[in-house]
């Protein structure tokens, strides 16, 4: 997924994944929600976060899925801490991000 937000570009195909999470929901589910962490080349951090409608990932979506198939959300989020995600999802060291 590539995304442009306030004028900076976040590519999930060309960015470095430092972990991921997933709240353990079938991915099929309207809740499942996955969060990944990513760094770019210049050092910024950013989640990229994908989910159903019932997750953050489509927040203020009120449709209903069509055929039985809920729709997945992507959204890239620029974070100014990156041990946030860490800290919530992790349990361990920190690992380096290759610059």
């Amino acid at each position: 997924m590539k995304r442009i937000v306030n004028y900076r570009v976040y590519d999930t195909d060309k960015d470095k994944s430092l972990g991921s999470w997933n709240n353990g929901k079938p991915r099929d589910a309207d809740a499942y929600y996955e969060e990944t962490l990513y760094v770019t080349p210049t050092g910024g951090y950013y989640l990229h976060m994908v989910g159903g409608p019932g997750s953050p990932a489509m927040p203020g979506w009120g449709g209903r899925a069509d055929f039985g198939v809920a729709p997945m959300g992507e959204l890239i989020e620029p974070l100014t801490n990156e041990l946030a995600f860490y800290e919530r999802h992790q349990p361990g060291p920190i690992p380096a991000a290759d610059r």
